[in-house]
C-alpha cells in the first residue's frame, strides 16, 4: 500500500474513531439517562394514583364510619329492631345515600343491611329484602365488627365488576345493629383514575389484586381477568408487590414499576414501552453520522494533500535503493531541502560509504578464515580418534559397576522388606498380648457379674416361695367365704318362707294383719335379694378359686425355671474359672516370643546398614563411570561437531568470497 492511501486511512481513522467513540459512549449515557428518568415516572405516576386510592379508601372508610354513626341511621335501626317504621328517618337516610352515590360518581350502590343479614334500604332500591347473610361483606363484619375490604367480584344484581366496602354499626354496648356497604363499580373506578392517566404515547396504569386478577385497566373488557397473572412478569409481580421489572409482552419490550396496599390488597403497577424511551437516541444518532461524514470527507482531502508532498521525495530514494539492491555502492542519493527526508537521503550516502569499506575489509579476512578452517580441520580428526578409544574402555566399566549396584539393591530391598516384616510381627503380637489381658479381665468381670447372676436368682426364688405361701393362704380364705356365702344364703331362703308363711297367716287375720303383709312382703323382698347377692358372691369365688389355682400352679413352673436357671449359671462359672487359668499363661508366653523377635530385628538392622553402604558404594563408582563415560562420549561429540564446523566454515569462507565479489565498492 502507497503512502499516500495510508495516510488517508491513518486521518481518516483519526478524524470519524473518536466521533463514533463519543456517539456510541452519548447514546448509551442518554439510553441511562432517559431509562433512569422514565423509572422515576413511573413510580411517581403509580405513587400518584395509589395515593389518590388510597385517599378514595380512607374517604369511602369515613363516609361509612359517618353514616354508621349518623343518629338517623341508629335510631332507625333500633326502631325497626322493635318492630316500628319511620318514614322519614327511611327517606332521609335513602336521600344521603343518593347523595353521596351522585357526588363520587364511582359507587354502584350504597345500602343498609339488618344485624340478619336482609336488605333494609339502599340508593337504587335492588337490595331492600334480599337475604345477604351467607355474603362474605356481612359475615366477616358480623364477625370481627370492623371494616371489612371484599375481593373484587361481579354484582349479583348489575353483573358489573365490583368491590364492597363494609361498616357496623354498633349500640353502646357494642352489639350489632346493622351493616353499611357501599359498592364501587370497578368501570367507573378506571374511568375516573386510570383511563385518563397516560405516560407518555402509549404508557398506561392498571392495578391488580394480590390473586393476579385485573381491578382497573384503561380497558374495560380486561376488568376481573387474569390475564396478566398468567405470565411470567405477571408472577414476579405478584409475588414482589413492589420494585421495578423490564420485560417482554407480545414482542414489546416495557418497562413497568409497580407498589403494593397492603388494607385494599392491590398492586399498582404503571409501564412504558422502552421504545418510548430510546426516540431521542435516534436523533442523536442522526447528528453524529452527518458530522462523521463530513470530518471523513475533510480528512480525506487533508490527506491526498500531505500525502503527495511526502511521498515524492521517498519514491527518489525508493529508486535509489533498488539500484543498491543490485549491489551498485557507488550510486549515490541527491535530496534537496533541509527537512527530515533531505537528512536520511545524506544518511544513506553516508552509509554506502561505510558498507563499501567494510565489504573490502571482508573480502581480505574471508581469504585468512579459509586457510585457518583447513588447519582446524586436521586436527579435530586427531581428537575424534582418541576420544573414541577412551569412550569404550569406560562404558565396559561402567556396565560391570551399575550390574553389581542392581544386584546389591535387589539384596537391600530383600532385607527391608523382612524387616518391616518382622515389625508388623511384633505389633502384632503386641496387640494380641494387649488382647489376652483384656480378655482375662473380661472373663473375671464375667465371673463376678454371673454370681451376681445366682444371688439375683436365689432372691426371686425366694419372693415367689412367699408369693405362693400368700396364695395358697388366698385360696383357703377364698374357700372359707364360700362356706359364708352358703350359709347367707340358706338363711335368705329360710327367711323367704318364713316372710311367707307370715303372709299367708296375715292374710287369714283379716283386717288387722295388712300392717304385717305389707312388713312380711318387704322382708320377702330382702330375702330375695340377699338370695341373688350370694349367688352372684359364690359365682365370683368359685371364679377366684380356679384363677388362684391357675397362679399356683404357674407359680410352681417359674420355681422350677429359676432353680434351672442357677444350675446353668454355676455351670458358667466353672467355665469362665477354666477360661482364666488358661488366659493366665498366654502374656507370658506372647512376652517371651516378642523378646525373641526384638533381638532379631536389631541383628536384621545391622546388617541392613551394611548392605546399604556397600550399596551406596557400589552406585557412587557406576555413577562415577557413567559420568566419565558422558564426559567422553561428550568430547567425541565435540571432535566431530568441531570437524564439522571446520569443513563447513572452510566451504563458507570460500561462497563468502564469491557473494563479495558481486558487490561494486570501487
Amino acid at each position: 500500500m502507497k503512502i499516500k492511501s495510508k495516510f488517508i486511512i491513518l486521518f481518516t481513522s483519526f478524524a470519524i474513531i473518536p466521533l463514533i467513540i463519543g456517539g456510541i459512549l452519548i447514546y448509551f449515557i442518554n439510553s441511562k439517562i432517559n431509562v433512569e428518568d422514565a423509572k422515576n415516572t413511573l413510580i411517581n405516576q403509580e405513587k400518584a394514583v395509589k395515593m389518590s386510592l388510597e385517599n378514595l379508601e380512607s374517604i369511602m372508610e369515613k363516609i361509612g364510619n359517618e353514616m354508621s354513626y349518623s343518629k338517623n341511621t341508629i335510631d332507625y335501626l333500633n326502631d325497626l329492631n322493635t318492630g316500628k317504621l319511620n318514614p322519614t328517618l327511611e327517606a332521609s337516610i335513602i336521600s344521603e345515600f343518593k347523595r353521596y352515590q351522585s357526588h363520587y360518581g364511582f359507587y354502584e350502590n350504597i345500602a343498609l343491611i339488618s344485624k340478619d343479614g336482609v336488605g333494609i334500604l339502599d340508593a337504587t332500591g335492588t337490595l331492600a329484602g334480599k337475604d345477604l347473610s351467607n355474603m362474605n361483606y356481612f359475615t366477616e363484619v358480623k364477625k370481627q365488627k370492623r371494616v371489612y375490604v371484599s375481593q373484587i367480584k361481579e354484582s349479583i344484581t348489575t353483573k358489573k365488576p365490583i368491590f364492597i366496602i363494609s361498616e357496623p354499626v354498633l349500640d353502646n354496648s357494642g352489639e350489632l345493629l346493622g351493616v353499611i356497604i357501599q359498592t364501587v363499580d370497578l368501570k367507573l373506578l378506571s374511568k375516573q383514575y386510570i383511563a385518563n392517566s397516560k405516560i407518555g404515547e402509549t404508557g398506561y396504569l392498571y392495578i391488580l389484586q394480590n390473586d393476579g386478577t385485573t381491578v382497573a385497566h384503561p380497558k374495560e373488557e380486561e376488568i376481573l381477568k387474569k390475564s396478566v397473572a398468567d405470565t411470567d412478569f405477571g408472577k414476579k409481580i405478584i409475588s414482589t408487590k413492589q420494585g421495578i421489572i423490564q420485560y417482554n409482552y407480545n414482542g414489546v419490550e416495557k418497562l413497568s414499576a409497580y407498589d403494593y396496599n397492603k388494607s385494599l390488597g392491590w398492586i399498582f403497577v404503571a409501564t412504558v414501552p422502552m421504545s418510548e424511551l430510546t426516540k431521542s437516541n435516534i436523533t442523536i444518532v442522526e447528528v453524529l453520522l452527518s458530522i462523521a461524514l463530513i470530518g471523513g470527507i475533510l480528512s480525506v482531502l487533508l490527506a491526498m494533500f500531505i500525502g503527495k508532498n511526502v511521498s515524492e521525495p521517498i519514491e527518489k530514494i525508493s529508486q535509489s535503493m533498488n539500484e543498491i539492491a543490485q549491489g551498485d555502492f557507488t550510486i549515490r542519493v541527491n535530496s534537496k531541502g533541509k527537512d527530515e527526508i533531505a537528512n536520511m537521503s545524506n544518511k544513506l550516502n553516508d552509509t554506502l560509504n561505510t558498507i563499501g569499506e567494510s565489504l573490502g575489509l571482508v573480502k581480505n579476512a574471508s581469504l585468512q578464515l579459509g586457510e585457518s578452517a583447513s588447519t582446524l580441520s586436521t586436527i579435530s580428526e586427531e581428537m575424534v580418534a582418541s576420544a573414541s578409544e577412551v569412550s569404550c574402555s569406560i562404558q565396559e566399566v561402567s556396565q560391570s559397576a551399575a550390574s553389581q549396584a542392581g544386584e546389591i539393591s535387589n539384596v537391600v530391598s530383600c532385607l527391608v522388606t523382612l524387616t518391616e516384616e518382622i515389625d508388623i510381627v511384633s505389633k502384632k503380637l503386641a496387640e494380641v498380648g494387649e488382647n489376652a489381658k483384656d480378655t482375662e479381665v473380661k472373663a473375671v468381670e464375667g465371673e463376678s457379674k454371673i454370681y451376681e447372676l445366682i444371688n439375683i436368682i436365689v432372691s426371686i426364688k425366694q419372693s415367689y416361695d412367699v408369693v405362693l405361701q400368700k396364695v395358697n393362704g388366698l385360696s383357703t380364705t377364698v374357700f372359707e367365704i364360700g362356706k359364708i356365702t352358703d350359709v347367707i344364703s340358706n338363711i335368705s331362703e329360710q327367711t323367704n318362707l318364713l316372710a311367707l308363711n307370715a303372709s299367708i297367716e296375715a292374710a287369714r287375720t283379716g283386717e288387722h294383719g295388712k300392717g304385717f303383709t305389707v312388713v312380711a312382703e318387704e322382708v320377702r323382698k330382702l330375702a330375695e335379694e340377699s338370695s341373688g347377692s350370694s349367688k352372684k358372691i359364690i359365682d365370683l369365688v368359685k371364679s377366684i378359686t380356679d384363677e388362684t389355682q391357675e397362679v399356683i400352679e404357674n407359680s410352681n413352673k417359674v420355681g422350677e425355671l429359676l432353680e434351672d436357671q442357677a444350675v446353668t449359671a454355676n455351670d458358667t462359672i466353672i467355665s469362665f474359672e477354666d477360661i482364666i487359668s488358661s488366659m493366665k499363661n498366654v502374656p507370658k508366653s506372647i512376652e517371651e516370643t516378642a523378646s525373641t523377635l526384638s533381638d532379631t530385628i536389631d541383628e536384621n538392622k545391622i546388617v541392613l546398614e551394611k548392605i546399604q553402604m556397600i550399596s551406596s558404594a557400589a552406585q557412587d563408582i557406576s555413577a562415577a563411570s557413567e559420568e566419565i563415560s558422558s564426559s567422553s562420549e561428550e568430547l567425541l561429540t565435540s571432535s566431530n561437531e568441531v570437524s564439522r564446523m571446520a569443513d563447513r566454515v572452510d566451504k563458507d569462507s570460500a561462497e563468502l568470497r564469491e557473494k563479495t565479489n558481486l558487490f561494486k565498492v570501487e
